[in-house]
């Protein structure tokens, strides 16, 4: 076993309805703290803001290391079952990229940085994971695209996922509130649905 996978592995496993609560509660902290001071905040602030001791945090999550792990598994797997939603209905195109949308922005209540920071192979697995529902959101705007008769289809997919992916992520991680956020969203998804149209704006 190696020392990046250990402690993940030695992490007590909430069983009891208490103790899932408990789970929640230290992720959310932890995710309301990093976006709040950054990635170099401490384990102590993590716990303050969720309302439990030091020892509690550390009976689940031994290190940061551990935490960042908990938070990048909790956003791929959000934005997996997110996609898969959407993509299962097989709406039309501009109520698909709002439900694409919705289900990503959704997915950042876990910051997607710690995707980037967790080490070690398990955390590995998980940015392949998220490398693969890229590509398969990607593979259906590009279908869209053709199926529009796009002539630079493969662009204006690229350009709708950026839209409802990244920028709607990163408008979002920047945004003082939801208010803030919501017309911010609203306009890269009339962007995005003007790329797949053949509009331009």
């Amino acid at each position: 076993m190696s020392s990046a996978d250990s402690p993940i592995r030695k992490r007590r496993r909430p069983v009891q309805r208490r103790s899932r609560q408990t789970v929640e509660w230290v992720l959310e902290g932890a995710a309301r703290v990093f976006r709040a001071e950054g990635f170099g905040a401490t384990t102590n602030r993590i716990a303050a803001a969720s309302g439990i001791g030091i020892g509690t945090l550390y009976e689940y999550f031994p290190n940061k290391q551990a935490l960042l792990f908990a938070l990048a598994e909790r956003h791929v797997a959000a934005a997996e079952q997110g996609v898969a939603r959407a993509l299962a209905a097989q709406p039309a195109t501009p109520e698909l990229l709002a439900a694409l949308q919705a289900a990503i922005v959704a997915s950042h209540r876990y910051p997607s940085q710690a995707l980037e920071l967790a080490t070690g192979a398990a955390a590995a697995g998980l940015r392949d994971r998220a490398l693969a529902l890229r590509r398969r959101v990607l593979a259906e705007l590009l279908e869209r695209a053709r199926a529009a008769a796009l002539s630079d289809a493969e662009l204006r997919a690229r350009i709708a996922f950026g839209l409802i992916a990244e920028l709607s992520s990163i408008t979002g991680y920047e945004s003082r509130s939801e208010a803030d956020h919501a017309p911010v969203l609203a306009r890269l998804l009339e962007l995005a649905v003007e790329q797949l149209a053949g509009r331009s704006s």
